[in-house]
């Protein structure tokens, strides 16, 4: 069995607008059983948690593997303002699939928030995925195209 350790590294706070359950979050590096390498938010009871093994089932680098899909584009994005993996996908049928992704880590397991997804089939689903795929990693970074 691998281990896996969180890096709690403090990067980033970010706070929900004043409600009564707000939380506070960072952004951890995270090593996935596969080794890969992520960007994660945690919030403050999960900053510290040693974790023996973290369960990454859920995300998409290890989805692809499971389903066969096939990884066009995963680029990690940041601005002054928000940061996220922008995500293009094309899976066995032929669709295609962009979005911006962001993991939470929480109790040693690793969810996918998506974002502004679409689906891409037909003639010229390669263009417009990749066409996509573009434009939403300058919506991260704040240019217009």
């Amino acid at each position: 069995m691998k281990t896996a350790w969180m890096l709690a590294t403090v990067l980033l706070a970010t706070h929900a607008s004043a409600s009564p359950d707000q939380k506070t979050y960072t952004v951890a590096y995270i090593v996935t059983p596969s080794n890969v390498l992520v960007h994660a938010l945690t919030d403050g009871a999960n900053k510290n948690k040693k974790c023996d093994r973290i369960n990454a089932e859920s995300i998409t680098p290890t989805l692809i593997l499971k389903t066969g899909s096939h990884l066009s584009g995963w680029s990690f994005v940041s601005s002054k303002k928000t940061f996220g993996y922008v995500t293009w996908l094309s899976d066995r049928s032929g669709v295609h699939t962009t979005f911006i992704g962001n993991y939470i880590l929480a109790n040693c397991s690793l969810t996918e928030t998506r974002i502004q997804q679409k689906s891409f089939d037909g003639v010229n689903r390669y263009a417009d995925a990749n066409a996509e795929y573009n434009r939403l990693i300058l919506s991260i970074v704040d240019v217009k195209p």
